[in-house]
């Protein structure tokens, strides 16, 4: 970990520092901490700084150990700081822009209806629009991982294994921290264990930062810019 990461924070994206404390929650009610504000806690105690900067996890015996994650230098891991809601509807984004070629060559309304319930009149609109155009060579890598099932469930299934892929190399305090928002996503379950390669993952992490930044309210612009 960078170890000058946290203090550039505090000159260049202090909100983003904000909300990597505000998510660690209890982490910053620890008795050493000054009354003033945060800012000063982290300029004023090099050991605050030497904690964030020395690894993701440390034990605490103020907190009864328990284990808190001070990350966040990678940039996926951000995720957690979006609501269930945000995180459904990236997933639906990522799917439909992977299979807006054969949601544009659907006709019989039986599927299109099925596609809109899960998607939603906006998403199954951007899917006929500009979704194939921002995919690029990724399209290609996944189009061919779910080769069954109807295209309403292959969508659901590609949301899934698109959430699930960022979060599964995550630390495990992350990972516990995060589980209930993540339990609250409406997808099906996949249908086989699909492990997709390390560029394949790194090429889909970029399309999915490139989303957030451009078809997600502005204010989560601050935490993934």
């Amino acid at each position: 970990m960078n170890r000058h990461f946290f203090r550039e924070l505090l000159e260049e994206n202090p909100r983003l520092l904000q909300k990597m404390m505000q998510f660690n929650g209890r982490a910053f009610e620890m008795s050493h901490l000054p009354r003033g504000g945060i800012w000063d806690a982290v300029e004023r105690y090099p050991d605050l700084v030497a904690a964030l900067t020395h690894g993701q996890t440390r034990l605490d015996p103020l907190m009864g150990q328990e284990p808190v994650y001070w990350g966040f230098t990678e940039e996926s891991h951000r995720l957690a700081f979006m609501s269930s809601d945000e995180i459904s509807r990236l997933g639906r984004i990522v799917a439909v822009a992977v299979y807006a070629e054969e949601i544009a060559k659907t006709v019989d309304r039986a599927n299109v209806l099925a596609i809109k319930k899960f998607l939603g009149e906006p998403l199954y609109d951007y899917g006929l629009t500009r979704a194939r155009f921002q995919i690029g060579g990724l399209r290609k890598s996944l189009i061919s991982v779910f080769e069954k099932g109807t295209l309403s469930e292959r969508l659901a299934w590609m949301a899934r294994l698109a959430i699930e892929t960022m979060r599964r190399n995550w630390p495990i305090e992350l990972v516990e921290k995060t589980d209930k928002v993540f339990g609250q996503l409406d997808y099906p379950s996949l249908p086989e264990s699909v492990q997709l390669t390390d560029e394949t993952r790194r090429q889909l992490w970029y399309f999915m930062k490139k989303i957030i930044l451009r078809e997600f309210d502005q204010k989560w612009a601050q935490y993934f810019a």
